[in-house]
């Protein structure tokens, strides 16, 4: 399983940040699909995004990450907002104290 989280930029509204992150979850969603993405939760504080991706497999979401539909996501995601957290998650969620801070 993935951890992701995102801020909105400091260029962007909580509104925009709304609209575009809507557009972009399906976004997600149609990209990584045939990828062999099983899982994809997303929590909105109205400026974070948290995002849960499940894969069936470290590779698979690797080999995912390195497709052309990859760049697409994570390019659109950079126009309205900054990367916070990317990591794989395992039982230990004390990765969550940092988005506190």
């Amino acid at each position: 399983m993935l951890g992701l989280s995102g801020k909105e930029s400091a260029d962007t509204s909580e509104e925009c940040f709304n609209d575009r992150l809507s557009d972009h979850i399906e976004l997600v969603k149609e990209s990584f699909k045939s990828h062999g993405l099983e899982g994809y939760l997303v929590l909105n504080t109205g400026s974070v995004e948290i995002a849960y991706q499940k894969w069936p497999s470290r590779e698979i979401a690797t080999k995912a990450f390195q497709a052309l539909e990859a760049k697409l996501v994570i390019d659109d995601s950079a126009s309205f907002m900054n990367t916070v957290l990317f990591r794989e998650l395992g039982s230990d969620t004390s990765w969550l104290n940092s988005l506190a801070q």
